[in-house]
């Protein structure tokens, strides 16, 4: 049986979060080796992503509230920080919308953004 891989893609947003995540830790935490793994682990997901894009929560039935109106929108939890990806089965894609910290109000994040 031959796994069907799927073409990960990083949205103009969750790049900027990536960023943004990244140098808090290394310049507020003062961390250059918790910012490093912060990488390792987030690219780790994401390649789990390309082969298991069904892994993840559903966003709304989990919380109860539509936050997307274009795409069904899906969740991994790594570490502190929640990805949220939606899939184009028809071009085999999972885009990442965003990359936020946990304790963030994230529904409304993606309510707003309206991925």
């Amino acid at each position: 049986m031959d796994l069907e891989i799927y073409n990960v893609i990083l949205s103009d947003k969750a790049s900027n979060d990536i960023d943004a995540i990244y140098n808090y830790i290394l310049k507020q935490l003062l961390s250059k080796q918790g910012a490093d793994h912060f990488i390792d682990r987030i690219t780790r997901a994401l390649q789990g992503l390309s082969i298991f894009p069904y892994v993840g929560f559903d966003v709304e039935s989990k919380y109860g509230k539509q936050v997307s109106y274009l795409h069904r929108v899906r969740g991994i939890v790594v570490d502190k920080y929640l990805i949220f990806y939606f899939i184009q089965e028809e071009k085999r894609d999972v885009v990442i919308s965003r990359i936020v910290g946990s304790q963030s109000n994230y529904i409304e994040i993606l309510s707003r953004d309206n991925i």
